[in-house]
């Protein structure tokens, strides 16, 4: 009688003949683009969630990512929204009058908690509480909901704080092994940044990623594979600056640490976000984090 929830990747989608009774597409976006023979093939294997699903059931799908918008038409039984940008009379959406995550449906809108008391950082927590809220409507009081969204503060390895030193505040989001997950990190900060970045080459484009680093980091250490393209994609994009963004190269983690060390004044942020994974040095983005967490810690 136990509910499990799951995250699947595009892996595991792609060979499924079964869907869940509740299904969530949140974003798609490009991604695992050396292991997919092409962008298609990666939305069709996200969509196997959603096709072989048996009324009742439930779909929950991203309303501001044109891909999830778009996989309405593939829904079986009910489908909800999540929306933070926009208001909807079927699913969980950030009311724009007074900053609350409610849920519609019916006729009724229901406030499950203000934004100002979430505990996650950043603007697509906002939107992943939004999506876990619409996922488990009806199942889960309102109570239980409003509880968790005002005392949960993440997991490991997303957007985690380390530790504070001499001002300095480091933050582990080995997580963020694609442009997108980098830029929803970077978002989450007010202030200019120093980026730790770089890795195993997924073949996915980081021009998209080049504005951003542009606008939010103030020294960018590049390290792996990815390095060249990532400085190549930012240099030449508008806006450059040199006199703006420092660019420097490391050849490991241990060294990437020590020159955010040196670099870094009172009051800075440095952050782990990479826009890549971790193949070219680590077995997965868990043990990249861990390791970037043990030479933080031991930092005199």
């Amino acid at each position: 009688d136990a509910v499990a929830v799951v995250e699947l990747s595009s892996f595991q989608l792609i060979s499924m003949r079964r869907s869940p009774k509740v299904a969530v597409v949140t974003n798609v976006t490009p991604n695992h683009l050396d292991h997919h023979k092409d962008m298609q093939e990666y939305i069709d294997a996200k969509r196997n969630i959603l096709l072989w699903q048996v009324p009742p059931c439930r779909a929950v799908l991203g309303y501001e990512n044109d891909i999830t918008r778009a996989m309405q038409s593939d829904c079986k039984g009910e489908q909800v929204w999540f929306t933070r940008l926009h208001e909807t009379d079927r699913g969980a959406f950030l009311r724009a009058s007074d900053d609350t995550l409610c849920y519609a449906e019916n006729g009724v809108v229901t406030p499950v908690l203000p934004r100002a008391e979430i505990k996650l950082r950043g603007l697509h927590n906002v939107e992943n509480l939004l999506a876990a809220i619409a996922a488990v409507w009806g199942r889960v009081p309102v109570e239980a909901m409003r509880q968790v969204g005002s005392t949960f503060t993440g997991v490991e390895h997303r957007i985690e704080p380390v530790r504070v030193l001499d001002g300095v505040t480091y933050y582990n989001d080995s997580i963020a092994s694609s442009p997108t997950r980098t830029i929803a990190g970077l978002n989450s900060f007010k202030q200019k940044l120093i980026l730790i970045a770089g890795g195993y080459d997924k073949k996915i484009p980081f021009e998209p990623l080049a504005p951003k680093i542009i606008e939010k980091v103030k020294v960018l250490i590049l390290m792996g594979v990815t390095a060249p393209k990532i400085e190549a994609a930012v240099t030449s994009c508008e806006g450059y600056d040199p006199d703006k963004l420092t660019i420097l190269h490391v050849s490991s983690m241990q060294e990437a640490v020590q020159k955010a060390r040196e670099v870094a004044e009172k009051g800075d942020i440095v952050s782990l976000s990479p826009a890549c994974a971790s193949f070219d040095l680590y077995p997965d983005f868990e043990a990249r984090g861990r390791h970037f967490k043990e030479l933080v810690n031991a930092l005199q």
